[in-house]
């Protein structure tokens, strides 16, 4: 293996992953990736007549390692659309390969796998010319790409505004009732159940008035505050 195939499958392919797979999660949202990714990743993607097994770009060590892209969560759109489809997208100018047809397919648009449902088209532009390469294009639903987040960032986001709503509506009180005893307490989620669970909807955030002691409910993190004040006792 020679320096440059060694590079690209030890050290290049295993950092793009990463990244791909760290700005995904990162940003809870699909990634696509287009480009020259120089890997004919499969026979059908080159011609025949330039097929040669320790050629860049061809070697089992590349293809091994654009299939372990794939395998992390990613589709090859134009193939997942047309599995039997021999189109190139790229041509030796200097031995004006595409005159003959003798080209690879090495351009691609990849996509997140939970992002696929809203791929419309992949394309090969292989009409166009001015280039050793040709255009792709590719087509997707925006409107219903999916965003999503992990299970923590979702509680973290979720108890930021539980956060805000408890300081805001403490802060409104002290000012609307200056004579007011307030109060602040912390009870688990089951005890809170065992309380109340005759009264709430998991979906709740907040209930007021309920009973006395206590006026006003709020979720916060694991736990729940209860808000107590003379007004609860009249």
């Amino acid at each position: 293996m020679c320096i440059r195939d060694r590079y690209r499958t030890m050290e290049w392919d295993i950092d793009f992953r990463g990244y791909v797979e760290r700005t995904e999660r990162e940003r809870n949202k699909p990634v696509i990736i287009c480009g020259d990714l120089n890997c004919a990743h499969k026979d059908m993607d080159i011609c025949k007549s330039l097929s040669q097994k320790q050629q860049a770009g061809l070697t089992p060590e590349e293809r091994t390692g654009f299939g372990k892209l794939l395998e992390s969560g990613y589709v090859d759109t134009f193939r997942q659309l047309y599995p039997r489809a021999v189109k190139y997208s790229f041509w030796n100018t200097k031995t004006k390969a595409k005159v003959t047809n003798e080209g690879w397919r090495i351009d691609y648009f990849l996509i997140s796998s939970k992002a696929f449902s809203t791929v419309l088209d992949s394309e090969i532009l292989c009409h166009y010319d001015g280039s050793d390469h040709c255009p792709i294009k590719l087509s997707v639903d925006i409107k219903n790409m999916p965003v999503y987040a992990r299970q923590e960032q979702k509680e973290e986001q979720k108890n930021i505004k539980c956060e805000s709503q408890v300081e805001d509506k403490i802060k409104g009180d002290a000012k609307t009732n200056k004579e007011a005893n307030k109060k602040l307490e912390a009870i688990s989620n089951k005890e809170l159940q065992l309380l109340i669970e005759d009264l709430i909807s998991c979906d709740k955030k907040r209930i007021s008035p309920l009973y006395n002691p206590f006026s006003t409910i709020y979720f916060y993190a694991n736990t729940c505050l209860l808000y107590t004040s003379d007004a609860a006792d009249e």
